[in-house]
């Protein structure tokens, strides 16, 4: 593509040929290469994954275990290879990230959802003269992005732009808090970024209620393209395309430019 179409190389004899002809008119526009979308598990959300815990990808789940086996895998490498053999999807590895790529070019896929589940704790300790307790590590917080659910005793609260503890909303660890402190059998506080919960009163029956995280990583990205034959040329105000091989479908990705050089 480099000097594409430039003229300043040509004859004169050429170059007034050429111009005895007119004007020679191409498209004027600019096409688009198609982009297929795409989600990151970064390294970060797969590190505080345990043993138990269960990553969703178009339906399909996959446990984290300590031996690789059937749907399950042992680390963001033993993921990758499970998400890359679905149909409809790519996946690879990269320093303990997985980014999930759709097979298909083109912004009809973006918007879908890869959950990763974690049983972040369960309450315990309740007795006749003791309250059940649990934790939220600091960790976990860490990764909340708006869109992640926390849920807890029948309750699912909801990562926000803004705090509404009537809405089960939450904006960031202050928030989270008040939602859960505002519940009837329930208190939290603040413990060093992390959240400890404790029961309102004691006995036996505030024990075995678990807290169950939900990272929602959407994917996003996904651009149409333009369809284009081999050898179709267009142009806008800074360069001429070129299309190198045909595709007539919107996730064509085969238009190569050349920045426009100047006048003669």
């Amino acid at each position: 593509m480099d000097n594409i179409l430039q003229m300043r190389g040509l004859q004169p004899e050429l170059r007034r040929a050429l111009g005895s002809l007119g004007s020679l008119a191409i498209p004027f526009g600019t096409p688009i290469n198609a982009v297929a979308s795409q989600a990151v598990l970064a390294a970060a959300d797969l590190a505080i994954v345990k043993n138990g815990d269960v990553v969703s990808v178009a339906g399909q789940n996959y446990t984290k275990a300590a031996a690789p086996g059937d749907k399950k895998w042992t680390n963001a490498a033993g993921l990758a290879a499970l998400i890359n053999a679905l149909a409809d999807w790519n996946a690879a590895e990269n320093a303990g990230a997985v980014t999930i790529t759709a097979a298909a070019r083109g912004a009809a896929w973006d918007g879908n959802i890869a959950v990763i589940n974690i049983l972040e704790d369960t309450t315990a300790g309740g007795g006749a003269a003791a309250k059940a307790t649990a934790t939220i590590a600091a960790a976990t917080i860490a990764r909340l992005a708006i869109g992640d659910t926390v849920g807890f005793a029948d309750s699912v609260f909801t990562m926000a732009a803004a705090t509404s503890v009537q809405n089960n909303k939450f904006a960031n660890l202050a928030g989270l808090i008040a939602c859960i402190d505002a519940m009837d059998d329930w208190t939290a506080v603040e413990d060093t970024g992390a959240i400890d919960i404790e029961a309102a009163n004691n006995g036996e029956e505030f024990n075995d209620i678990t807290i169950m995280v939900s990272l929602r990583r959407v994917t996003a990205g996904g651009v149409d393209g333009t369809p284009g034959f081999q050898g179709a040329v267009c142009c806008d105000a800074g360069f001429i395309y070129i299309c190198t091989a045909t595709d007539t479908t919107i996730q064509n990705n085969n238009w190569e430019r050349a920045a426009i050089a100047g006048g003669f």
